[in-house]
């Protein structure tokens, strides 16, 4: 039996920046090369786990496919918030 992973990817970053400049969630921030979500998704391809299903706003639907894509998770489930 594996494990199936739900990963909750939302949010703005607003408590992230100061107030003027452009906010951008903390899982997609670019931390030399690594962001929060790629280690996550790093940490998946682990036989243990089945398929992610991953939550999030439709405004990040680009963002998770590219991450998706370059770490070659080729199955999982997207469920968008409204």
């Amino acid at each position: 039996m594996k494990i199936r992973p739900v990963i909750l990817c939302g949010g703005s970053g607003s408590r992230l920046w100061p107030y003027k400049k452009n906010y951008q969630a903390k899982q997609f921030i670019d931390f030399g090369n690594w962001t929060l979500l790629g280690k996550t998704l790093e940490r998946i391809k682990n036989p243990l786990f089945d398929f992610p299903v991953i939550s999030t706003n439709f405004k990040y639907l680009k963002e998770i496919k590219r991450h998706l894509k370059k770490h070659k998770i080729k199955k999982y489930k997207i469920v968008l918030e409204p």
